[in-house]
This record gives C-alpha cells, structure tokens and sequence, in this order.
C-alpha cells in the first residue's frame, strides 16, 4: 500500500501509517504528498 495525498506537515502520515500496521498489510517505504499546485489547479478549472 502507498500512503497518498499526505499533507507535507503534521502527524497524519504516521498515525496511518500506524493504523495500517495493524492489519499487517505491506506498506511502502514511500509516501506521495499532496501538493498545493493540483489544488489550486482544480479549484481554478471549477471556477471557470
């Protein structure tokens, strides 16, 4: 499993990473940020 969309700051990614460790499912070793140039992209395409 891929932990995706992971704020850059905070605790988030660990604490899911911590719930998935509970279901001994294989995770990662990486992790996909969420990136604030997709949001305002979208949020740009929905205004228009």
């Amino acid at each position: 499993m891929v932990l995706n969309s992971i704020p850059s700051r905070g605790s988030l990614a660990d604490e899911a990473a911590e719930a998935v460790a509970g279901y001994e499912v294989p995770l990662a070793p990486v992790r996909i940020v969420q990136r604030a140039a997709y949001v305002h992209r979208r949020s740009a395409a929905f205004a228009g």
